[in-house]
């Protein structure tokens, strides 16, 4: 199976995305995973190619992709993350054109996603390889879902988050790259006089 290098060119807000492994293939790859240039990751689900072939293209995490491919999460969750857009992608098959749309998941049909409670069903150990070199490496991402709600509960109890220099630039790009709030990093708070952490 030939695959493109990068497999979509120019997507908005995010640029070129090429493939990093793929999940579920049947002449085409059905579920994969990509990444762009600065190391974040995608789950990109072909949902129709009837005419066309088309795409969900969602973030994803380290976490939430190990769970993914360890059964404990079901497959349309990572599309249905609170507050995260995702790409929609069409081909046309005799062009070869791309069209992107980022979307909330709200506005997509909820017939285009992974049926609710259906799950990879991966057999035990099949991806041991792939988690392991997610493992070996710093994960750039904390959902978006979660860090929104972290920064809610810090607000309402008025805890002040501190964020060191050193990853400040980091924190500023995937902020902007995900149009929500991402920590790259475990954060450090103070509550009550006492110093915590997030990761």
């Amino acid at each position: 199976m030939h695959i493109p290098k990068p497999y979509f060119k120019q997507v908005p807000q995010y640029g070129d995305l090429v493939m990093e492994q793929i999940i579920v293939e049947y002449v085409y790859p059905l579920l994969s995973v990509l990444k762009d240039r600065r190391n974040n990751r995608y789950l990109c689900m072909c949902f129709d190619t009837r005419g066309a072939q088309r795409w969900l293209i969602a973030p994803v995490s380290r976490r939430v992709l190990i769970h993914l491919l360890t059964n404990r999460i079901p497959l349309d969750e990572p599309f249905r993350m609170f507050g995260q857009r995702i790409i929609y992608a069409v081909r046309n098959y005799e062009t070869g054109q791309e069209r992107f749309e980022l979307l909330f998941p709200y506005e997509i049909p909820r017939e285009n996603f992974p049926a609710p409670g259906e799950y990879l069903d991966a057999e035990d150990g099949e991806w041991d390889d792939y988690i392991q070199d997610l493992n070996a490496e710093d994960d750039p991402w904390v959902q978006i879902s979660e860090a929104t709600s972290l920064y809610t509960n810090l607000r309402q109890s008025k805890v002040y988050v501190l964020i060191h220099d050193d990853f400040r630039q980091q924190y500023a790009q995937a902020a902007d790259n995900s149009g929500g709030v991402t920590f790259t990093t475990p954060v450090r708070f103070a509550l009550n006089g006492k110093e915590s952490s997030y990761d």
